[in-house]
């Protein structure tokens, strides 16, 4: 029926894989923001690789693994944007920065 239609089945550890290859950058942001926003319990990025390991896609959690520093240091920019939300949405010290102190 699949082939009728023209659809490819593929291991979803190949399609993560695909993604990752159309648009490493995004695809690594998205793993960032999604361990970002899972807080219970928080996953650091080698406990969210022994997820995906554990759901039989070992090619994309070596990847994640292997790109730790990428995703952590993505994580840190997404928690300097909640603090700076955070801090708009309940009105305390305002956040003020320096074009200078810009990268």
């Amino acid at each position: 029926m699949f082939e009728t239609y023209g659809i490819e089945l593929v291991h979803p550890d190949d399609f993560l894989l695909d993604l990752a290859d159309l648009n490493r950058a995004r695809f690594l942001q998205v793993i960032s923001q999604l361990l970002a926003e899972y807080s219970r319990p928080a996953l650091s990025v080698m406990s969210y690789a022994s997820v995906m390991q554990r759901a039989q896609c070992p090619n994309i959690a070596a990847f994640i693994a292997q790109s730790e520093r990428e995703i952590e240091s993505l994580l840190y920019d997404f928690d300097i944007q909640r603090v700076a939300i955070e801090r708009l949405r309940d009105g305390s010290i305002p956040i003020r920065v320096k074009i200078e102190d810009l990268p």
